[in-house]
């Protein structure tokens, strides 16, 4: 009988136990733990995928309502780039859109019902490394001897500067861009259209 009384005994402890409550408030948090120390450096990771071709610095300004005026004034805007410093190292381009039509028209040019062309310069001044010096002069034929009479308002005009990544020599291919389009520009050089 002992060991029952003794069986019974231990029932009724572990009882007394599993009914007693050991919940209370959570106490405040520890102190920071002391830093590990630092871990073997990892294996080195895949090789990323190709990244997209860059424009090259090419430099893209729209200017916006360019009025030119009668031969000799025409337009004038003197456009801050670095690329002045190498001025003899750069191709300048500029394109104009007219107000009934949608593509970007290269000068020299006619505009699309052929009553003016305009004709573009680009310079630096003796000195000058800070800004290219932009002309736009219209006449009624391709020579400027028969000047246009009236003010033009051209609403958009593009300048586009190539800084020339290598300089070739005459006998170099042609450059796989047509410079008179300007969306071919666009596409070579990974430019905005629109």
């Amino acid at each position: 009988m002992r060991p029952s009384i003794l069986f019974i005994i231990c029932l009724l402890t572990a009882m007394s136990f599993s009914n007693c409550s050991k919940t209370g408030p959570i106490g405040p948090e520890g102190p920071q733990g002391v830093q590990g120390p630092q871990g073997p450096t990892g294996a080195t990771g895949p090789q990323g995928p190709a990244g997209k071709d860059g424009n090259a610095d090419v430099e893209v300004y729209n200017l916006t309502n360019a009025v030119v005026k009668p031969y000799p004034v025409g337009y004038r805007k003197s456009i801050s780039t670095p690329l002045a410093a190498k001025f003899d190292d750069v191709i300048c381009l500029s394109y104009f859109k007219v107000a009934n039509n949608v593509a970007w028209l290269p000068m020299p040019g006619t505009d699309p019902e052929s009553t003016v062309f305009l004709r573009s310069y680009f310079f630096v001044g003796s000195g000058n490394t800070t800004s290219i010096q932009f002309t736009i002069y219209s006449s009624k034929t391709n020579d400027l001897s028969q000047h246009y009479p009236t003010d033009i308002t051209l609403p958009k005009v593009r300048v586009v500067f190539i800084p020339a990544t290598k300089i070739q020599n005459g006998r170099s291919s042609k450059p796989s861009f047509d410079e008179r389009d300007y969306n071919s520009v666009a596409d070579y050089f990974g430019l905005e259209k629109d």
